[in-house]
């Protein structure tokens, strides 16, 4: 419990009061973020992969999974981190054509971008 000293009217008050603590976080509802293990890494470069053919831009890749279908975004909302996201981006060589990986403030903007585009 908290106190808290009010002085009004020439005379001090104690004022003895609770310090509220939210009933839930502000992120309730939403699945916990963790660090993917390298399997899980693989495991997703393995599928977001198979269409990625050399050559393409990053964005128009982007474009077709997440503008089109919001894939990426629904990865985001059961648990995964946009950073995880693109590591396993960087093992399928989804990458730029210098071949370094998107980093994840970018890839989420990006995938911003594609769906106000799309």
């Amino acid at each position: 419990m908290d106190t808290k000293e009010v002085t009004g009217g020439g005379r001090n008050a104690i004022l003895a009061h609770r310090m509220k603590t939210p009933s839930r976080s502000p992120l309730a509802g939403r699945p916990p973020k963790r660090k993917r293990t390298d399997a899980e890494l693989h495991d997703l470069a393995l599928g977001l992969g198979a269409d990625w053919k050399p050559g393409d831009t990053v964005q128009t890749w982007i474009n077709k999974h997440e503008g089109k279908t919001g894939e990426l975004s629904r990865m985001v909302e059961d648990g995964w981190l946009w950073e995880d996201i693109s590591k396993a981006m960087h093992l399928a060589g989804i990458t730029y054509r210098t071949g370094q990986q998107i980093p994840s403030h970018t890839l989420r903007l990006k995938a911003y971008l594609g769906r106000v585009v799309n």
